[in-house]
């Protein structure tokens, strides 16, 4: 049953994902303003892991790169959907370039 509150936006950017260290690379394919899908081969996390997601991100000729917290709330074959933990800065800002 889905279980979404935002449309999704199509996304393809490379992340690293983070426990304590990075421990996988991955690629962000969707996001929403609760989370996003993030395909990787990864399968060690279960639901309710809270793990650190880094993006590089560009805008107006900068680039970033930027680290923030998420929680996994569902597991599948290749890949994981997490939701943004938290509402700090990094968090805030990925939403803002990510969905605008």
């Amino acid at each position: 049953m889905e279980r979404r509150r935002s449309e999704r936006r199509r996304l393809e950017i490379s992340v690293m994902i983070y426990k304590d260290y990075p421990v996988a690379v991955g690629r962000a394919r969707d996001i929403n303003r609760d989370g996003m899908y993030v395909e990787t081969g990864l399968d060690s996390f279960t639901e309710g892991t809270v793990i650190d997601v880094e993006c590089k991100l560009s805008r107006g000729g900068e680039h970033a790169r930027i680290r923030f917290p998420v929680v996994v709330v569902r597991r599948s074959d290749g890949g994981m959907g997490v939701q943004f933990h938290g509402l700090g800065a990094a968090t805030l800002q990925v939403k803002e370039l990510l969905l605008s």
